[in-house]
């Protein structure tokens, strides 16, 4: 029996020695795990911050284009009122330059509040003098038909007509050539029909006409006003084209 003792121990201590190197090696894997999770957690709280320093940086970068943003739109803004100003200021000047010259006879001031034409009787068509005033424009007799057209405005001032003639007068003017005295009399329908259905056919020609005398400037700014202010308008259409020329 007790050799069978002194047989067996050295077998249990062998085991015993086993189990001991087992346990060992497990907390050393355990030791190694937590280390190695806490370097995880480390890492992600790092990361963490590393991305709330970005969304602020992100957040600094977009409020800064936009104030530059702001900036340059405020500045463009401001670029279009000034020449804005400076086309309205050419117009003053044209006017003061080449005023609008009245039918030779007899005499009148287009701007006079008091027409020097007798004042119409009640056997007067306004409807008839326009279209026979407009007739003679599609003739092509321009000069004629500006004639018969203020005229007609000297008698019937504030007609459903009216700002129609004044257009046709202005058109007589760009047809011929006469670029300067088409531009005043466009002004005329913006300044005196503001309401009228003539109102943006006048600014566009009234770009036109800057066009042919080589202000592109103005040219620009005109048809960008037709633009922005009709934007679903033929004439915004005949502006966009015009512009994608240039």
């Amino acid at each position: 029996m007790l050799k069978l003792f002194f047989l067996l121990f050295p077998l249990f201590l062998l085991n015993a020695c086993a189990t001991t190197n087992e346990i060992a090696d497990l907390n050393a894997n355990v030791t190694a795990l937590k280390t190695e999770i806490s370097s995880l957690q480390q890492a992600n709280k790092n990361l963490q911050k590393k991305f709330a320093n970005l969304d602020s940086r992100i957040d600094d970068e977009i409020k800064t284009d936009l104030q530059e943003l702001r900036g340059k739109l405020d500045e463009k803004d401001r670029a279009l009122q000034n020449r804005l100003k400076e086309t309205e200021e050419r117009i003053a000047q044209l006017e003061a330059k080449k005023p609008i010259p009245t039918p030779s006879s007899p005499p009148s001031d287009l701007h006079s509040s008091t027409p020097s034409y007798s004042k119409p009787s009640g056997s007067l068509d306004p409807e008839e003098i326009y279209a026979e005033a407009y007739n003679l424009y599609k003739e092509k007799r321009f000069s004629p038909a500006r004639d018969s057209l203020l005229k007609f405005l000297n008698q019937f001032p504030d007609t459903e007509y009216s700002d129609n003639a004044q257009f046709w007068v202005a058109e007589c003017y760009y047809k011929e050539g006469k670029y300067e005295e088409a531009i005043l009399a466009y002004e005329e329908v913006v300044q005196k029909y503001p309401q009228g259905n003539k109102l943006p056919d006048a600014l566009l020609k009234q770009g036109l006409c800057f066009q042919a005398m080589g202000d592109t400037i103005s040219f620009r700014i005109l048809l960008q006003r037709v633009i922005e202010t009709y934007p679903k308008s033929p004439q915004a259409e005949i502006a966009r084209k015009e512009i994608e020329k240039t």
